[in-house]
């Protein structure tokens, strides 16, 4: 088997610590191994954490309403769509939402 060396924060390091000994494994390396089997059998969970965690993160919330404005106007949703389609879906789960006065 071949030794592969790699950088880790202290942080990164206590994680892989946390879930070697939660997952009752023997040590980092058979951590690591599991990892990349997983992503090499399911290649879609790689993707998904990639929009997760890799993707550029949103500097607030206004920027993520510019790219939901962008989004809307390529496949012609507006706002009164969205909130009849939340109103919709609110009722459906029997939330009740008090109205301002």
């Amino acid at each position: 088997m071949n030794t592969v060396n790699i950088s880790l924060t202290s942080g990164q390091v206590k994680l892989a610590d946390n879930l070697t000994r939660s997952f009752d494994l023997a040590n980092r390396s058979e951590f690591f191994r599991i990892l990349l089997r997983i992503v090499s059998r399911r290649p879609e969970l790689f993707q998904a954490a990639d929009e997760i965690i890799l993707a550029p993160r949103f500097q607030n919330w206004q920027s993520a309403f510019l790219l939901g404005d962008k989004i809307g106007k390529n496949v012609n949703l507006d706002d009164t769509k969205i909130l009849q389609t939340v109103k919709s879906l609110r009722k459906s789960r029997g939330i009740k939402i008090k109205s301002r006065s």
